[in-house]
């Protein structure tokens, strides 16, 4: 099994988690610390906001049904306010339309709850060579 490497800058990367199931939370981050990867995790997009530093580098896994501003709404307002966050949704249901709407909207992936851990890093990589990708632009 290979890692992803977490850090490809100056600064290392952050991976925000915003889902309201603690456990879904809790399980990530210790998943993702694990292999090396600063990880801030937040119980809702409005806890989101109020913490992320568009200064550094990372990306957004994000549950599209949360309460309050779901993640499709956070991910038109970081897309409005051109943050240079690459998102990752998931969910544990996803229609064929949803799956449409989520990618055309511009997320990197969606992932159906469960998920395959190497399937989780992937899209990670993908996501962080995005910035990578739009820093040398």
């Amino acid at each position: 099994m290979t890692y992803p490497e977490p850090s490809l800058c100056d600064q290392s990367p952050i991976i925000y988690l915003v889902d309201d199931d603690p456990i879904v939370r809790r399980a990530l981050e210790f998943l993702l610390t694990t292999v090396g990867y600063n990880v801030v995790q937040c119980a809702s997009a409005e806890s989101f906001l109020d913490r992320y530093d568009p200064g550094r580098p990372g990306c957004l896994i994000v549950d599209i049904r949360l309460p309050g501003l779901s993640g499709l709404d956070l991910q038109a307002h970081m897309v409005q306010t051109a943050a240079n966050l690459p998102v990752i949704m998931m969910s544990g249901d996803i229609g064929s339309a949803e799956r449409r709407r989520v990618l055309e909207a511009g997320a990197i992936a969606l992932m159906q709850k469960p998920f395959d851990n190497e399937l989780l890093f992937c899209n990670i990589r993908k996501a962080l060579a995005h910035i990578v990708q739009r820093a040398s632009e």
